[in-house]
């Protein structure tokens, strides 16, 4: 999932501006802190 948002960055890095990339750095992150709820949880 969070390797998957990395390649994706990677890729679009030429059509990419440093908001965008701050923004997909910050969507990873959510969703490693949802991973984390999930887990402590159940």
């Amino acid at each position: 999932m969070i390797i998957n948002n990395l390649k994706c960055v990677f890729h679009d890095k030429d059509k990419m501006s440093p908001g965008s990339v701050f923004y997909s750095v910050l969507k990873g992150f959510v969703m490693v802190e949802f991973v984390v709820l999930f887990l402590v949880i159940f």
